[in-house]
């Protein structure tokens, strides 16, 4: 997911999501290079972009800014093993910031922006998942139809198991 702050607030508006298309599996890596250029073909480049990862990550997108010729600074937010942030970092080095400060503060604001507006889409996605069903593939039954069929059957297991002279009731 991608959140955006202007001149230092949330802009909602211009938060996107992002399904991945292009990767096979967990690869943290070749997910966000693949989110990232497909951002860069879009609208106005951004001054910054903090990444919610460490220096690979850094170093991941670096390269796809470079070789797209695309000057942006990038910096990851990294955590601890706690999973509390500790500081930004560059493909090279670390910045631990010192913690209540304001710089702090707002890393850790955009970083829990982001996990909420990530976790939300995940969880929007499952909920849409699992109102799916086999029903759903065949042609002539809609929303109200499948009701009313669960209603009837129960489970799909009955309606697997039912005769045609049960269905056609």
């Amino acid at each position: 997911g991608q959140v955006v702050f202007v001149d230092g607030k949330k802009a909602p508006k211009l938060y996107r999501r992002y399904k991945i298309k292009t990767v096979q599996g967990p690869d943290d890596y070749s997910s966000m290079k693949e989110i990232i250029s497909r951002r860069l073909k879009h609208g106005e480049y951004p001054d910054l972009i903090l990444l919610d990862g460490g220096k690979g990550h850094v170093s991941v997108i670096r390269k796809l800014l470079f070789e797209s010729g695309v000057d942006i600074a990038v910096f990851g937010m990294y955590k601890d093993d706690h999973h509390k942030t500790l500081g930004l970092c560059s493909d090279t080095r670390e910045y631990e910031v010192e913690k209540h400060s304001a710089l702090y503060v707002f890393i850790s604001s955009i970083q829990e922006e982001v996990h909420r507006f990530a976790i939300n889409y995940h969880k929007s996605l499952r909920d849409k998942k699992m109102g799916m069903s086999a029903l759903d593939d065949i042609s002539g039954v809609g929303a109200k139809r499948k009701m009313a069929i669960f209603k009837h059957f129960k489970s799909i297991d009955k309606i697997k198991n039912a005769t045609l002279e049960e269905l056609l009731e």
